[in-house]
């Protein structure tokens, strides 16, 4: 569920060139949730691994928000090489 959510973000943003996703910020339930379904991903397989914090989600950043329930996500320009 959260996983589509983030997934979700991260093609509406890839579809614009100028700008990137820079951070995910999930609240105390959806950060549970989530990691819940990346320890189901992992069950799946033979690995036996314990996760109690994730640090980032393809290469994004992501912090734990002050807020209960909260997801968002930080969009910024590209930085453009001259």
């Amino acid at each position: 569920m959260i996983q589509e959510i983030l997934d979700e973000k991260i093609g509406e943003v890839g579809c614009n060139p100028g700008y990137e996703l820079t951070e995910f910020q999930l609240g105390e339930v959806p950060m549970n949730i989530f990691i819940r379904e990346m320890q189901s991903l992992i069950l799946s397989s033979t690995a036996e691994v314990s996760i109690s914090t994730i640090h980032s989600y393809k290469g994004i950043t992501i912090k734990r928000h002050h807020s209960h329930d909260a997801i968002m996500f930080c969009v910024s320009l590209k930085k453009i090489a001259l």
